[in-house]
């Protein structure tokens, strides 16, 4: 479970995706954490955004050099080709943000890929 799920209290988080959505209208808001770390990346992405930019605006706000990253959305790797909004539309907490965890890519793979395919 994400931390900034488990310090922050449910209203403060609608709170806080109610004031990104206000400030972006037409993105999605998510929160971007590391695996074993506690700081969380509060993102607005725009609606048309695929993993693959979300994976280097998580790489631009870490600064993390450029091995590959391991994107996972409820516990599967979200492929790269995918875009985010179904990601969303799916998985989307009662808080209204999409939790995204992010870790440096291992070889071993995630046991499935999260590919959506544009309805």
């Amino acid at each position: 479970m994400s931390l900034y799920r488990q310090t922050t209290e449910a209203r403060e988080r609608r709170d806080d995706c109610a004031r990104l959505q206000q400030e972006y209208p037409h993105h999605i808001p998510l929160i971007v954490e590391y695996r074993e770390w506690s700081r969380a990346l509060l993102l607005a992405l725009p609606h048309d955004s695929t993993v693959a930019e979300l994976t280097e605006t998580v790489r631009q706000a870490f600064d993390v050099p450029r091995r590959r990253l391991q994107l996972f959305v409820e516990g599967n790797e979200a492929g790269e080709a995918a875009p985010v909004l179904p990601l969303y539309e799916q998985f989307r907490e009662d808080d209204g943000f999409l939790y995204v965890i992010w870790t440096h890519k291992s070889r071993q793979h995630a046991e499935r890929v999260c590919e959506l395919a544009i309805s």
